[in-house]
């Protein structure tokens, strides 16, 4: 079978809340067709497993190891907050794969856990690793193992889950149960939501934006990268510095993996995906709406709640994407087989993600080795 293309997950959210929502007020039944196909129905089992633990901010040890979350204290406020909103903060998984309704059977090689301070704005990526072994399960399906973790690569669970219906619940939608259950009780924090991006339509999707400029921090040769179409290879070749990459050459650069390791294509994913970030004006998108649903309503499909997209738009625009910061759950600072510390000390890292500087809250080595603005000419 030729090989699926694979690159960082979209900055979705503002993708959505720009296209969709915006979409919907302008060209009517286009939009409704394309948000049809876009927000799926929970009734249908797709939704994100009940978790071990209680939601909210404060982070405290729970019996048996790991962090476990406390609601904050009622406080009383003028203006209703969403569901997502009460405990301060907003967390989405957002997952790079070919999947999408009517075409389950997919690896999930990229994960990307995004959380957004609800008072401050400030926001924080947390990349998954695909080859994570001994990840906790959620609650429905922790059964189907002794210790309640699914003893393969993390990648793999989708296809197990699916493969094995007595176990994993939810039909055509155990796989993906399984996936965001696993890594909600991984971070230790509910996941208000998920957005699967089929990544065959990233290519479209930049160059709709026009391209992105990006600072490649060092260069990366691979002369053993899949042609798309799967007949064979070609080598590519990035240079150090500051540069414009259109939709090809930026998929190009998030999907090689030769010259370093799986972990050296996380960084670079998230790399990309903040470098997107900055290329996504609201404002200036407008005029691409009816070719942004279309690539939209064939490439990406969420949990989120449609009434749901106005208060995300709201939050969204408080997000600096210069200050986002950018985690790697992985080795050094994270084993790939996961001990019940190293998963106590992951609940933690994320927990704790907005107390004091971003500097200090971040586990990554340096602030220097973070994604940083491009300056353009």
């Amino acid at each position: 079978r030729p090989s699926v293309q694979r690159s960082p997950v979209l900055l979705v959210v503002l993708l959505a809340v720009t296209v969709i929502y915006g979409g919907i007020e302008l060209i009517g039944i286009r939009a409704y067709e394309a948000s049809n196909a876009i927000f799926v129905n929970p009734d249908t089992g797709f939704q994100i497993p009940t978790a071990s633990f209680t939601p909210g901010p404060t982070a405290t040890t729970k019996p048996g190891g790991g962090i476990e979350t406390q609601p904050p204290d009622p406080t009383a406020t003028p203006i209703p907050q969403p569901a997502w909103a009460q405990d301060g903060r907003l967390n989405l998984l957002l997952i790079g794969s070919d999947a999408g309704p009517g075409r389950w059977l997919a690896r999930t090689d990229t994960m990307v856990v995004l959380s957004v301070d609800v008072a401050t704005g400030k926001a924080a990526l947390f990349g998954v690793p695909r080859n994570l072994l001994n990840v906790p399960l959620p609650p429905e399906s922790a059964g189907a193992f002794s210790n309640g973790r699914y003893p393969g690569l993390l990648n793999s669970l989708y296809v197990y889950a699916v493969q094995h219906p007595t176990e994993f619940p939810g039909g055509d939608a155990a796989g993906f149960r399984a996936v965001s259950g696993a890594i909600q009780e991984l971070i230790g924090q509910p996941l208000d939501g998920a957005i699967v991006v089929n990544l065959n339509g990233f290519v479209d999707l930049v160059q709709a934006v026009g391209g992105l400029w990006i600072d490649i921090p060092s260069s990366l040769y691979d002369d053993h990268y899949p042609k798309p179409d799967g007949t064979g290879y070609i080598t590519i070749s990035f240079r150090p510095g500051c540069q414009h990459l259109d939709g090809i050459h930026a998929l190009e650069y998030a999907r090689s993996r030769h010259q370093d390791s799986d972990y050296g294509r996380m960084k670079r994913q998230q790399r990309v995906l903040i470098a997107l970030a900055h290329e996504l004006d609201p404002i200036a998108l407008l005029p691409q709406v009816p070719k942004l649903l279309d690539i939209a309503q064939d490439n990406l499909w969420t949990t989120i709640d449609q009434n749901d997209i106005a208060n995300l738009a709201v939050l969204a625009a408080r997000v600096d994407s210069r200050s986002i910061q950018s985690i790697s759950l992985a080795p050094p600072t994270y084993p790939e087989y996961l001990t019940t510390s190293a998963i106590t000390r992951i609940q933690k890292a994320v927990a704790t993600v907005f107390d004091g500087p971003a500097a200090e809250a971040s586990p990554t080595p340096t602030p220097s080795a973070l994604p940083k603005p491009c300056p353009k000419p």
